[in-house]
């Protein structure tokens, strides 16, 4: 079950795929043994022993392939890259096939551009004795190598304009990150932004907190400075897009601007999750349910019940 662009919900029953309500109607046809290879608030891709089906708000675009295994696709799922028996395809449309000699067990991550005309891979390749982090850059015509070192890499984006914005990290023993960096690939070279001790990929931009403990965003265009002496970021934040973060002084929204970041409350949040809804606040530490109505006003939270009375 999946609840599809928010709205309806899309459900695959291993045959066919169909709305809650219109069962009646399938959107997906039955291609024979199938596996749902993603599902998101996008769309949805089930995959089958001769190709595959791309099912973005009720369209269905059908690729054949000869046992396909999906390794990543776009946010519109207009591009997928995908492996066959006779190697690695880029469908964005048309059908392109790609020389890459890396295995689908070694791939790491992959991100594809909007526009289907650029992706970025990260592969592994270890044993007792060493480790190599491959960072591969590619379009219809190919893949090339952009890098290739010891640190382990996360895609955090790339653009229509073949841009990645990724971050490099350095571990320790038992695999502990103890150094980071945020990098960008231009389609050429390798650029350094910043050394950063913590990140978000939120809504297009990057935030993350430098070395000095000052935060900044970057939208691939501009680097701003949001705040300074910043503790952290805020990990139990659930259903929001927003950026919460720690000071000695409490709990700060991350906005768009140093002019828009806020300060939110002062109140004890250990073993506390927030929940974003409607420009309300609601936090729960699993016995009580809290709400901060006014937050942009600093409001501190309101006990609205216990929970196993909720």
């Amino acid at each position: 079950l999946k609840r599809v662009d928010r709205s309806r919900v899309f459900c695959y029953d291993g045959q066919y795929g169909y709305y809650i309500g219109s069962e009646d109607e399938p959107v997906t046809g039955n291609h024979g043994t199938s596996y749902v290879a993603y599902s998101g608030d996008n769309g949805v891709i089930i995959v089958d022993n001769e190709g595959f089906d791309i099912w973005v708000n009720g369209d269905i675009t059908r690729v054949e392939a000869a046992k396909p295994q999906i390794i990543g696709w776009n946010d519109s799922l207009s591009a997928v890259l995908y492996l066959t028996d006779e190697g690695y395809v880029l469908y964005n449309g048309d059908s392109h096939p790609i020389k890459y000699s890396h295995k689908a067990e070694n791939i790491r991550d992959c991100r594809i551009s909007d526009n289907g005309q650029y992706f970025a891979l990260v592969a592994v390749s270890e044993d007792a004795e060493d480790y190599t982090c491959y960072f591969d850059y590619g379009t219809p015509e190919g893949v090339r190598e952009a890098d290739r070192d010891s640190e382990q890499k996360a895609i955090l984006e790339i653009t229509d304009e073949g841009s990645v914005l990724y971050v490099e990290m350095s571990t320790a023993e038992y695999g502990i990150v103890n150094e980071r960096k945020a990098c960008l690939y231009d389609g050429n070279s390798i650029r350094t932004l910043a050394d950063i001790k913590d990140y978000r990929y939120v809504e297009d931009s990057l935030y993350y907190i430098d070395e000095a403990d000052d935060m900044y965003r970057y939208d691939l265009e501009n680097v701003e400075n949001l705040d300074e002496e910043v503790v952290g970021f805020y990990d139990n934040s659930s259903g929001t897009s927003h950026v919460f973060y720690t000071k000695d002084d409490g709990y700060y929204l991350a906005g768009g601007s140093k002019d828009s970041t806020l300060p939110m409350f002062s109140a004890d949040m250990s073993g506390m999750t927030i929940y974003y809804r409607n420009n309300y606040l609601y936090l729960t530490d699993n016995t009580s349910l809290y709400v901060v109505r006014d937050f942009y006003d600093g409001s501190e939270p309101e006990k609205i019940c216990d929970l196993k009375n909720f």
